[in-house]
């Protein structure tokens, strides 16, 4: 249970890690607006 909860974590991060990369390369505004959303 514990392993799975880090392994979907992890995944969580890439994926977050792509977003964000993405959204800086294509619009800063997209970027700002994922940003919010997580500092909530």
């Amino acid at each position: 249970m514990v392993s799975l909860f880090f392994v979907s974590i992890s995944k969580n991060i890439i994926r977050l890690k792509i977003l964000i990369s993405v959204g800086i390369l294509h619009s800063p505004f997209d970027y700002n607006k994922v940003s919010e959303i997580f500092i909530k």
